[in-house]
């Protein structure tokens, strides 16, 4: 596998790493290398490679469950604060070798730029983002715990004796974001990954799944993503007439399903949904997904099926302004917030992202 480094200190680790995989069974598409830039770790594979099945297969013995590992409280190396003895021989190999590349790459020390430290110091900015994201929290632990976060994978009973264990993965470790890549997957005793490059670039990339927004990006990995297509409404209580009223709680969406339908809820004349998500490739497509949930009130509140389709003909509007109103009070407040200067410069970017995808996907008639 071709190493492409301005960092001397990630050839071996790098090198490592790739050859276990093989070693140990595993499989990397011909003509994937890895490319290393002012501590940016991607992986890069030539169209003219031809097409492949897989870009990555990692065996499952190579995967590294962080679940009982413990961690010095140091906010610029990552250092086990004691020994992961519980690991087996080929699991503490690759930690160390995840441990030799994070450090040599200083991945610790820009984790200070993540949101989720600035809001552990400003509280009225995190209230600021909970008026959109209430789920949304200041950093937890200690900074490995936050980096590590961001990084790993938790698959069901597909996972087999790693059902339900947060993991590292080897050289998957190393993919960014897009939201049309294929997501991680098992099959058989593999972790794999299909290929997927934006079009003229040689970069792979994975989507990390779900129906995540560029909030939830920003929040939740630390990055504003332009691409996202998706758009997650604010906590909002929208009146629907005799109807009743519709509560959308803004609840962060945790699965990894390209559709996750919200949990819905009954109160006196009123449904509250988890959350709704929009999608601005389809605009309008979330109306039906509101259909079953009103219908159900309407049956509750004793109103005939015209009231319902009243409502949702008039909802679009109502929750288009309803996060218009959410998102015009925030970005006000962030042009008059001091500190910290980057991660608003990021919040306002996002924000910016996420009123457009809001327009884009709302639908038709409006």
């Amino acid at each position: 596998m071709e190493i492409e480094s301005d960092n001397p200190a990630l050839d071996a680790p790098l090198r490592a790493m790739a050859d276990m995989v093989i070693r140990h069974g595993g499989l990397i598409a011909p003509g994937t290398r890895i490319v290393c830039t002012r501590g940016d770790i991607r992986l890069e594979r030539a169209p003219g490679c031809g097409a492949c099945e897989h870009l990555l297969a990692i065996p499952r013995a190579l995967l590294v469950p962080i679940n009982h590992l413990a961690w010095d409280d140091d906010r610029t190396l990552l250092r086990l604060a004691r020994p992961a003895s519980h690991l087996s021989a080929e699991r503490q190999a690759m930690l160390d070798l995840f441990l030799a590349i994070y450090n040599a790459s200083g991945k610790l020390a820009a984790i200070d730029q993540h949101p989720a430290v600035a809001f552990a110091s400003d509280p009225e900015l995190l209230a600021l983002v909970q008026m959109l994201k209430p789920g949304v929290t200041a950093m937890q632990g200690t900074a490995a715990d936050l980096f590590l976060s961001c990084r790993l994978v938790v698959h069901g009973e597909s996972a087999g004796d790693l059902a339900n264990v947060p993991v590292l993965m080897p050289l998957m470790d190393f993919i960014n974001h897009h939201p049309e890549g294929d997501c991680f997957r098992y099959q058989g005793n593999d972790l794999v990954i299909g290929e997927y490059r934006a079009a003229g670039s040689s970069e792979c990339l994975a989507s990390y799944g779900g129906q995540r927004d560029v909030l939830d990006l920003l929040c939740g990995h630390g990055f504003v993503d332009p691409a996202t297509p998706y758009f997650g409404s604010a906590p909002a209580r929208l009146p629907l007439g005799r109807l009743g009223t519709l509560v959308i709680e803004g609840r962060a969406v945790h699965s990894n399903l390209a559709i996750h339908p919200p949990r819905t809820t009954f109160g006196p004349d009123e449904v509250r949904l988890s959350h709704v998500v929009l999608d601005r490739r389809k605009p309008g497509a979330w109306r039906q997904l509101m259909r079953m949930p009103l219908l159900a009130l309407g049956h509750r509140t004793g109103c005939p099926e015209q009231e319902v389709e009243h409502a949702l003909r008039v909802l679009p509007g109502l929750l288009l302004e309803a996060n218009r109103t959410t998102l015009d009070s925030v970005a006000a407040a962030l042009e008059h917030h001091p500190n910290p200067a980057a991660t608003v410069r990021d919040l306002q970017s996002a924000i910016a992202i996420h009123a457009a995808n809001l327009r884009d996907s709302i639908g038709p008639g409006i």
